[in-house]
């Protein structure tokens, strides 16, 4: 086991951009059935699909992918409550990029590739756009889109 862990870890430092590599490690994976919010992300510009939390995963914002039914699909995913608007509930919010399909109902599976920040508190709904928009580009630039 530990001879494996040194090889994934040069073998990260050799190949930083290889996808295997990064997929080697255990990722956190969430499955749920998509439940309705506040529908906050749509009017925002980030319609995002909401599942409840049956595990502790760490807060924050992470790259992630989802499959809907059809295969997995680049995505973020903020786990945490949302304290910008007083809420105090833990959640998965996962917005999949180039997505425009109802999911209310449907069953997701989200695996968690990479935590990019912590959970924070905005003082204003533009400050979290433009979060927002920066956690999208770097999901794009980790997926090359």
């Amino acid at each position: 086991m530990l001879t494996r862990i040194y090889i994934v870890y040069y073998f990260n430092v050799l190949f930083p951009d290889n996808l295997v590599a990064k997929r080697s490690m255990k990722n956190h994976v969430v499955t749920g059935i998509v439940i309705s919010g506040k529908m906050r992300g749509k009017d925002l510009g980030f319609p995002t699909a909401n599942i409840a939390l049956s595990e502790d995963i760490e807060e924050g914002i992470y790259i992630s992918r989802t499959d809907a039914g059809s295969g997995w699909l680049p995505s973020v995913t903020f786990i945490g409550a949302a304290e910008t608007f007083g809420e105090h509930g833990k959640k998965a919010e996962t917005y999949i990029l180039n997505f425009n399909e109802n999911l209310y109902g449907k069953t997701l599976t989200v695996e968690l590739l990479k935590k990019i920040r912590g959970s924070e508190t905005f003082e204003s709904v533009e400050k979290l756009i433009d979060r927002m928009n920066e956690d999208v580009r770097k999901t794009r630039e980790y997926f090359r889109m």
